[in-house]
């Protein structure tokens, strides 16, 4: 039900956007290259974009003020966390629940389209139109072997579905978990982003993430929306991933994190160890996390980790506060330094947990944002915040280290229901990895060339 109201309330946000800029939904779909039958499925309520991107992009272009832009991004962060709780349903058809991009479908005013999104719609189309008269009477001999095969392969598909593989996770609180990786140092955790998870009350903090998710999310079907008690992986491919409670004796709390969180949407930079002629082009932020971890890339300076914590009973749970770890220490890498774009930037600056990871004992500050075209700062979350089902907290928390290859994770202190622990947010159940690029040589990419170029 919460899942609903929430994308309702974002739907409805985002028509009233469209309905008062007096732009119809062809061109808009024009100027936003996209189609206009996506645009109706996101105003109608009937997906939620995976990105936030697109519905910016969509909602500047119909005129949105600052203030109805950040009204827009809570409802989205609301439907968005909110969605992964509802239980699946049967149906004839199932239809991705996020999407990286647009994607296009059937509407009243269709306009002429035409490559590869038109040709998927059609192959969808035609497989969910059952050919009966093409189906010859089979004797009962035959329709029995063909549900003994059904069978096989339904059993043969639950055992592949078991959780055997590194991926994101959604798992159960409390559930059996792996040792995670302490302040030993060595660390080789991949940059993606991070694991879903849920906190035991009174558990060491080492005990809550399974390590070997990879923490991809972005294009593609969402998983099942069941909670689970050890890892299955989603098949999509961004960084976000998602967490939920419910064991007997677990914390009653869920989140979705990424650490593939660009300033601006556009700064930054990756430690690789490859010389730059084996290094692909920048990505797009949304495509970050694969082209990092296929590149064995570490975050160059600054990592940027987003959650969103919600509350999974009825009663509401209390964030009392909010704590970095650095687990290790190393000297920074000797890796070259690759920055994502020549320089750019934005008008709003979101508040956010600031943190030194040089510092002796690192503690994650709250800055203000500033909204650079209203003329005003944006408050940033003061603890302690209390979170229900259907009222999330989203964190920002923006690390830098200037010295040192840091391991770290973030540690929220909760309490209620008549306990209280520890959530531990990480990178898949190994700490989140940053190291200084100080001193070493850096590269932007050419657009004129199509190389890397030594800045």
């Amino acid at each position: 039900m919460g899942a609903a109201r929430g994308t309702e309330e974002f739907a409805s946000f985002l028509r009233e956007l469209k309905e008062r800029s007096g732009h119809s939904y062809g061109t808009l779909a024009r100027r936003l290259h996209t189609s206009t039958s996506t645009l109706h499925r996101y105003c109608n309520g009937r997906t939620v974009p995976a990105q936030y991107a697109p519905v910016e992009r969509l909602a500047r272009l119909c005129g949105a003020t600052p203030e109805e832009l950040l009204e827009l991004h809570r409802r989205w962060m609301r439907a968005d966390a909110l969605r992964g709780r509802e239980p699946e349903r049967p149906g004839p058809a199932a239809e991705p629940a996020s999407e990286a991009c647009f994607e296009p479908e059937p509407e009243p005013e269709p306009e002429p389209e035409s490559g590869p999104e038109r040709e998927l719609e059609h192959a969808s189309s035609a497989a969910a139109v059952p050919r009966r008269s093409r189906v010859p009477p089979r004797p009962l001999p035959a329709v029995i072997a063909v549900l003994a095969a059904l069978l096989v392969a339904a059993v043969a598909a639950a055992t592949y579905a078991l959780p055997d593989r590194a991926a994101p996770q959604r798992r159960t609180a409390g559930g059996p978990t792996a040792p995670v990786p302490g302040a030993s140092g060595g660390s080789g955790a991949s940059p993606s982003s991070s694991e879903p998870s849920s906190a035991s009350p009174s558990a060491p903090p080492s005990s809550l993430s399974p390590a070997g998710a990879d923490g991809h999310t972005g294009g593609g079907a969402r998983p099942g929306r069941t909670p689970r008690t050890a890892p299955s992986r989603l098949p999509d491919g961004g960084d976000r991933e998602r967490g939920r409670g419910g064991a007997p004796g677990a914390a009653p709390l869920s989140w979705t994190v990424r650490s593939h969180v660009w300033r601006h949407g556009c700064d930054h930079r990756y430690l690789i160890d490859l010389p730059p002629s084996r290094v692909p082009p920048p990505p797009v932020e949304q495509d970050a996390a694969g082209w990092a971890r296929s590149l064995g890339a570490v975050h160059g300076g600054e990592t940027i980790v987003e959650a969103t914590v919600y509350g999974t009973g009825a009663a509401p749970v209390v964030i009392e506060a909010l704590h970095v770890r650095v687990t290790a220490r190393r000297t920074p890498p000797a890796r070259s330094v690759f920055a994502m774009n020549d320089g750019c930037g934005g008008s709003l600056t979101p508040a956010a947990f600031s943190v030194d990871l040089d510092a002796p004992r690192p503690q994650a500050k709250p800055v203000d944002g500033y909204d650079g075209e209203g003329g005003r700062p944006l408050p940033a979350t003061r603890l302690p915040y209390r979170v229900t089902a259907d009222d999330p907290l989203a964190l920002r928390v923006e690390a830098r280290t200037e010295g040192c290859d840091c391991d770290w994770y973030i540690e929220v202190e909760w309490s209620g229901g008549g306990g209280g622990g520890t959530l531990r947010i990480d990178d898949g159940g190994r700490p989140f990895r940053t190291g200084a690029v100080r001193g070493r040589p850096e590269y932007r990419w050419a657009l004129e060339t199509g190389t890397w170029e030594r800045g």
